[in-house]
């Protein structure tokens, strides 16, 4: 058995173009010397699925891509099976428009016994996990909905990133982007919060611990282009 690097990018995708990694992980798999290609150990993908599917906030969503790194490969001849003691279980479907895949959650005891087989080697291949945080669908939200994006993105970073959480940032604010002047209204009980674009046409609004118990409307004047959980 081989020793292989797989990367696996937990990343936050924000709004459509703009994308801002939270996670770097590389994930050591093993090299199966079969005919079928590659084996990745399953544990430590489920690790990463597990933790990204307990995400609270309804406006994160997540996908599994195959990124090609070869120009001699297309997506109609990637092959990629769940695996048991070198006998395949199933087979998982790739979408030949764009790579993805969906792979199931396991227990933790269960998914030691498994691999991921992929027929390419990791020089033309790698398996990308992507966490993106998408507009609200509407104007109006609930504090709490919004802002669990920061508890979200700060507990996934404290479960994969292990001991390195210590160094790792620590998210406490989101920052708004919009495509023309807004404004964001929070009619709490205490206070009316007011906020509106700077020159940039961005609004940075901190969590509130209160707040997030009374759980008030939020109002966006205009649905914001991209949403950024900072520190």
């Amino acid at each position: 058995m081989e020793k292989i690097g797989v990367m696996i990018k937990s990343i936050l995708k924000i709004g459509v173009s703009l994308i801002i990694g939270f996670v770097l992980l590389a994930i050591v798999g093993t090299q199966s010397a079969a005919s079928e290609g590659r084996e990745i150990e399953y544990e430590k993908i489920n690790t990463l699925l597990s933790t990204v599917s307990q995400s609270k906030s309804p406006l994160i969503e997540s996908q599994i891509k195959l990124e090609m790194l070869s120009k001699e490969i297309s997506y109609d001849e990637i092959k990629v099976w769940i695996v048991e003691d070198n006998q395949i279980l199933n087979e998982i479907p790739v979408d030949l428009t764009n790579g993805t895949i969906k792979l199931p959650v396991f227990k933790e005891a269960r998914a030691k016994q498994l691999a991921l087989r992929l027929n390419q080697d990791k020089d033309s291949l790698v398996l990308n996990l992507n966490a993106s945080i998408k507009s609200p669908s509407s104007t109006v939200m609930s504090y709490r909905d919004l802002f669990l994006i920061i508890e979200d993105f700060n507990n996934v970073t404290k479960k994969l990133a292990g001991a390195m959480y210590l160094f790792a940032p620590k998210m406490s604010s989101l920052k708004f982007r919009f495509d023309q002047p807004a404004t964001i209204e929070i009619p709490a009980n205490k206070k009316n919060y007011r906020y509106e674009t700077d020159t940039d046409l961005v609004i940075e609004a901190k969590i509130s611990s209160r707040l997030m118990k009374e759980n008030p409307t939020v109002t966006f004047s205009v649905i914001p282009a991209s949403i950024e959980p900072i520190d």
